[in-house]
Parts: structure tokens; C-alpha cells; sequence
């Protein structure tokens, strides 16, 4: 109950952008649980996880600063945390558990931000197959791998690629979720940006006014 109610706390400062305080109240949580329900316990696990999270957060702040010192420690922190809650998750679990291909989705997103594509990209890529093995390709987790996979392909320089697993990830969340739904607009938004990145203008122009149309509906 503690726990839960610590992580609601940490979600709203988060989005409020108080991270640093986040970060603090979250340790707290992630040491209550460790201490209540054991080191490999899933909460703690998730726990441990969304600490990764916010020291991502927190590196991306540093690296907007343009800070690389405080940005590499913070990104080799979420990396240290993600891979202990993966490599846990993995022996207790199981590799194909949804909670462990979370853990490893994390870790690859953590060394992703870091810049280190080439190590990012080949685990990506196995957080995707195994959710398409596991959860289906039309799940939302699914879809959220192969958007990851997408942005990470768009800093080697495959805007193609890029563009047709950003189409492909919109396409299938139109039919989950339907057009108007704030995931399946935030998916629009990330084509529109593949279009202007593979020199597609005209595209991209159109898609930023059905952006803008779609927004506009749902208010």
C-alpha cells in the first residue's frame, strides 16, 4: 500500500518535471520494498526498474545542459540498475516473461540514451521478437518495442527504415486504439517526424495538419 502510494507520488513529480525530488522519493520506495518483501520480489524489481527510469531522465536533463560528465554518470546508473533488474527478473522469472522483457526493454532504452546504438539496437531487437512471440504483434508493448527499435534506427542514419516501422506502429494502433486516441496521436507525431527526416516535406506537412486536426477534435 506504502509502496503503491510512493510510486503515485514519484509519477506525478515526474511529470511535473521535479525529478531530482522523484529520484529521492523513489530510492525510498525501491528501499522499503527490498526490505519488506526481499531483493527479488517483482515489486522490487519494478522498483529497481523505475529508478533506471528516472536517472534516464535525469541524464537526458544533464545532456540538454550539454553536461556530458553528469550525463554519462547518470546514463551508466540506469544501465547498472536496468541490467541488475533484468538479469534478476530473467533467473527467477524467466526470459520470456512480459516482466523481464520490461527489464530488458528498460536496459536497452537506457543504453540507447547513453548513445551506444550499436549495443542498444541487437537487444531492442530481441525485446521486440520475444513480446511478438509472447504478447502478439497488435499488443500495445509490442508496438512500444518497435517504436523504441524505429528511434534508435533514426541515429544510424535509415530514415526508410525508419519510416516504415514508424508507419507500421501507427497503422496498428489506429486499429487497436483508433485514430483519435492520445497514444495513437503521439505515434502520428513520430511519422510526421520520419517523413521530414527521409526528405518526404509534403508528407510530413500533411501529417502535422492531421495532427493538428485530430488535437483539435479531442480537446
Amino acid at each position: 500500500m506504502i509502496i503503491g502510494l510512493l510510486g503515485t507520488r514519484v509519477g506525478n513529480l515526474s511529470q511535473w518535471g521535479k525529478t531530482e525530488t522523484a529520484l529521492k522519493l523513489q530510492t525510498q520506495a525501491y528501499d522499503l520494498a527490498r526490505s519488506r518483501l526481499g531483493t527479488t520480489d517483482p515489486i522490487t524489481l519494478e522498483a529497481m526498474c523505475d529508478l533506471s527510469r528516472l536517472h534516464c531522465r535525469l541524464g537526458n536533463d544533464a545532456k540538454s545542459r550539454r553536461n556530458t560528465t553528469a550525463a554519462t554518470k547518470e546514463f551508466d546508473q540506469a544501465i547498472k540498475l536496468s541490467r541488475k533488474a533484468y538479469e534478476l527478473s530473467n533467473k527467477f522469472l524467466g526470459e520470456s516473461h512480459p516482466a523481464t522483457l520490461d527489464k530488458l526493454n528498460a536496459l536497452a532504452v537506457a543504453i540507447g540514451e547513453k548513445g551506444d546504438y550499436s549495443k542498444a539496437i541487437p537487444i531492442m531487437t530481441r525485446v521486440h521478437k520475444l513480446r511478438c512471440e509472447v504478447l502478439g504483434e497488435d499488443h500495445l508493448d509490442t508496438l512500444e518495442s518497435l517504436s523504441n527499435l524505429s528511434g534508435m534506427h533514426s541515429h544510424r542514419g535509415k530514415p526508410d527504415k525508419v519510416l516504415k516501422m514508424e508507419l507500421e506502429v501507427y497503422e496498428s494502433c489506429c486499429r487497436i486504439l483508433g485514430q483519435k486516441h492520445s497514444t495513437t496521436i503521439r505515434y502520428l507525431e513520430n511519422v510526421a517526424g520520419a517523413y521530414s527526416r527521409a526528405g518526404q516535406d509534403a508528407e510530413a506537412l500533411r501529417t502535422d495538419q492531421k495532427i493538428y486536426d485530430l488535437r483539435k477534435e479531442v480537446q
